[in-house]
């Protein structure tokens, strides 16, 4: 018989952990990440080989249970193997028909194993193949090559057949975290807690889209969208300022081996009460003719509870108007149950209220939001928006 050279290769991948997609409210508990691994073994030799028969020393620390299958390039091929002591197993992996020889082109061993704990950063270990105490298993067929024996009469000798050792990083794949819980910190803040079983990242990123607004929040580090924490960290605070609805995210950001950015697959929408409510967006005023004057403006339906506008005129002072809360008062409330203000003289869900001026003049209207908090004013109310209205003497 030829003499064969042979030895490992380093393994293939390390089997991923699956979690599910869940997206919206409440928020899920995260899932939980798989404990079973396996890797893909190549074989180098510079000839055919039937079958191989050995012995395998490992961390039975680190590595439960492990098994020796047949990979894809022994297709067809038996194995059978026993777990003589903690920490070493012998195997055989041959054909039954005794004709076939193995495809090195393709991995030949899957090695499956479970890990003893859940290792958040990189923890390395090296199963080693023995080339001094493995014996052929029961059964081996006369042509099979062990580690310890060599091949068939010592042909060729077990010190020729060189197999070398493999590492293997039992460090969970990186991944996304999973939110496991929002709440409002107060003074405008999204209270984030999250979870995460995959690698340690560099570090982690929170970030929160303004359903009002239509923009992120960059609000964040150096005025930008994120906000980070620590690799260790479980919760963060996000402070958007303002109430109302947002989606909020947990990310985790991993600088080496390479750089990945890993957003949670379920972010949170909801609505935030604390915070001053944003500014009315897109206000304006229209001359409806016969002293009306109609404001408008874009609703805030989350974070606002009714809308407070008072009216200048350029000139004299601030001038009580009949308006939508009733006639001559210097305010008028906007709500969202309708309480504060007659029907058909306003809107709240649409953005509009309409005033009876008195007479020609240029006029400034203010509208402000006030939250659905106590006290219904600063801090609780946000900034005035303006809008300007000229109305010609007839």
């Amino acid at each position: 018989m030829a003499a064969k050279r042979v030895g490992w290769l380093l393994f293939v991948a390390l089997v991923g952990t699956a979690r599910a997609d869940v997206i919206g409210n409440p928020v899920p508990e995260p899932t939980t990440t798989t404990l079973e691994r396996s890797v893909s073994l190549y074989l180098a030799a510079k000839d055919t080989v039937s079958a191989i028969s050995g012995e395998l020393n490992y961390d039975a620390s680190l590595l439960a249970d492990p098994v020796v299958l047949a990979g894809e390039g022994a297709a067809g091929f038996a194995t059978e193997s026993n777990i003589v002591e903690p920490g070493k197993l012998r195997y055989i992996l041959y054909d039954p028909a005794g004709a076939a020889s193995l495809d090195l082109t393709k991995p030949v061993l899957t090695l499956s194993f479970r890990l003893a704990s859940e290792p958040r950063s990189s923890l390395l270990t090296q199963a080693t193949f023995t080339s001094s105490t493995a014996t052929l298993l029961a059964g081996a067929p006369p042509s099979a090559i062990s580690i310890g024996v060599g091949g068939p009469g010592g042909n060729p000798p077990a010190e020729k057949v060189d197999f070398g050792s493999f590492t293997l990083d039992l460090a969970a794949a990186p991944g996304a975290p999973t939110l496991t819980g929002v709440e409002d910190a107060g003074a405008g803040a999204l209270r984030l807690w999250w979870a995460d079983r995959n690698f340690a990242p560099s570090q982690y990123l929170g970030l929160a889209y303004d359903v009002y607004a239509g923009a992120w929040v960059e609000k964040g580090w150096n005025n930008t969208l994120w906000f980070p924490f620590p690799p260790d960290a479980v919760k963060g605070d996000l402070g958007v300022v303002q109430s109302g609805a947002y989606f909020a995210w947990i990310s985790s950001q991993h600088f080496s081996p390479q750089y990945l950015w890993l957003p949670c697959a379920n972010p949170w929408v909801g609505i935030l009460y604390s915070g001053t409510p944003h500014t009315p967006a897109d206000v304006s005023a229209e001359d409806r003719g016969g002293g009306i004057a109609r404001l408008h403006w874009r609703p805030e339906i989350y974070g606002t509870w009714h809308d407070q506008i008072i009216v200048y005129k350029v000139g004299p002072e601030w001038i009580p108007t009949n308006g939508p809360s009733g006639d001559g008062l210097l305010w008028h409330f906007i709500d969202y149950g309708g309480g504060g203000f007659q029907a058909g003289r306003a809107n709240f869900f649409e953005g509009w209220a309409d005033f009876i001026l008195p007479g020609p003049g240029d006029y400034f209207f203010y509208i402000r939001g006030a939250s659905w908090l106590p006290p219904y004013a600063p801090p609780t109310t946000g900034e005035f928006a303006t809008a300007f209205l000229s109305i010609a003497p007839p």
